[in-house]
């Protein structure tokens, strides 16, 4: 027997075993997963660069310079892409809503996070979205309001009492003080706006409307709204020194990878994975506040953190067990 012959066996169960172990071993069905995550971090560090932002400028003219920024990144990606609309009356109302919507929450939690002394509470008042999403599709989108709804409802609103720590509950003796009272109505309203824009954005469906429209027309109304802000209240005023133009090109940046990670996540992983990772944001955000801002964590905020994100999660699981097809059938047998 040769050479050949006696190393042909082997070398083919090599061979096998390797295709076996790169079959198993298919990376493309984390990568959901894996642009979700990054979303969250990228995410969390856009927060504390706000908060940091704001002791160097003022905090509409952050929002306003940052709103340029990502303007031109949207500009680039239209021009690239070339999407393009049925011009159905409908479709353009739609689009110009939820444009409006996710602009007016934009610029609402960018504010309510400069203005507040901790960001991580800003940021569990914003993750009662799933119950804003909720209340108005019950509403506007026939969406049917369940008991277990009601429950995590009443589940995020402990939370929020949390955080917020009203004083006719909370007296001297928490460990803290409490968020303001401007912060939390911008979170409460950038959360409730951020919902609008989504069941907006669902009804869009039916006219596959790209997806960068969306997002050029969002970023248009943060810019025309923080133009009107600042010519408002007269604090228009140009970066003037390169740590802040960095500081804005930096935040500029991510807010453009942010959205584009959103789609990527949202495309390659079932939307309650990507929700339920999501969630995360408010422990890291509040890991930053402490580890990169030297700012305290109340007791409270972590107890009314952790009451938002497990209502958060309820909703994602309750969700998910209702669109599969399984369950459905079981619903429909009971």
């Amino acid at each position: 027997m040769g050479l050949i012959e006696l190393i042909e066996p082997p070398l083919k169960a090599i061979s096998k075993v390797n295709r076996n172990l790169c079959n198993k071993m298919d990376l493309s069905r984390y990568y959901g997963i894996g642009f979700s995550l990054l979303y969250v971090l990228i995410s969390t560090a856009i927060t504390i660069l706000l908060h940091i932002a704001a002791t160097r400028m003022n905090p509409l003219d952050v929002v306003l310079w940052n709103a340029v920024c990502v303007n031109c990144i949207c500009v680039v990606a239209v021009c690239i892409k070339k999407p393009k609309t049925t011009g159905n009356m409908k479709e353009i109302l739609l689009l110009t809503l939820s444009g409006f919507f996710g602009g007016c929450s934009t610029v609402s939690f960018a504010t309510a996070v400069m203005v507040t002394t901790e960001p991580g509470d800003v940021v569990s008042l914003y993750f009662t979205l799933p119950i804003s999403v909720i209340i108005l599709g019950f509403f506007f989108d026939e969406a049917r309001l369940k008991i277990v709804y009601v429950i995590f409802a009443f589940l995020s609103l402990a939370g929020v009492v949390f955080v917020v720590k009203p004083n006719f509950l909370f007296h001297s003796g928490t460990d803290g003080n409490a968020i303001s009272t401007l912060g939390v109505i911008l979170s409460l309203c950038s959360s409730f706006l951020m919902a609008a824009h989504f069941i907006t954005v669902r009804r869009l469906k039916i006219f596959a409307t790209d997806f960068t429209l969306v997002v050029f027309l969002t970023n248009t109304f943060v810019l025309l709204i923080s133009v009107m802000l600042c010519v408002y209240f007269r604090v228009f005023k140009f970066p003037d020194s390169v740590g802040k133009v960095l500081l804005i090109l930096s935040m500029g940046s991510l807010y453009g990878s942010v959205y584009a990670l959103m789609y990527l996540a949202l495309t390659n992983e079932e939307p309650v994975v990507v929700s339920v990772i999501m969630t995360s944001e408010v422990a890291l955000t509040y890991i930053g506040q402490y580890g990169m801002l030297n700012l305290t964590v109340t007791w409270c905020s972590v107890v009314g953190g952790i009451l938002i994100t497990l209502s958060c999660l309820g909703v994602a699981v309750t969700k998910q067990n209702e669109e599969d097809p399984e369950n459905k059938d079981l619903l429909q047998e009971n």
